[in-house]
């Protein structure tokens, strides 16, 4: 088994219980190293760009992969004023928001 798999299966099993504390694992991340904290939402981001895409769901995760959808939705909007407003072309925008850039976050 690869580490990060081992690293995800870690994450699957400690939030998978009902008594999963989220205001504690949130104040961790907010409380971690500032670069730490970037890879991580660079990493939830990246997670919600590929959940967004699911086509194929059960009332299980139906609300998850809906709200996946609205929050990549709504940042390719702010994104997208934000390029044009910078002097970018439609063409430029359009390539950007399709690239692997895409949700990549600069770290120090």
């Amino acid at each position: 088994m690869s580490e990060k798999k081992k690293v995800y299966d870690g994450l699957s099993d400690g939030i998978g219980p009902f008594t999963f504390d989220n205001e504690e694992f949130i104040n961790g991340l907010l409380n971690d190293h500032r670069t730490l904290q970037s890879k991580v939402v660079g990493l939830m981001f990246k997670s919600l760009l590929k959940y967004s895409e699911v086509e194929r769901f059960d009332a299980r995760n139906e609300q998850a992969v809906k709200l996946a959808k609205q929050v990549i939705e709504g940042y390719k909007l702010v994104k997208t004023k934000e390029l044009k407003n910078e002097g970018f072309s439609d063409k430029q925008i359009e390539r950007f928001l399709e690239s692997q850039y895409v949700g990549n976050l600069p770290t120090i």
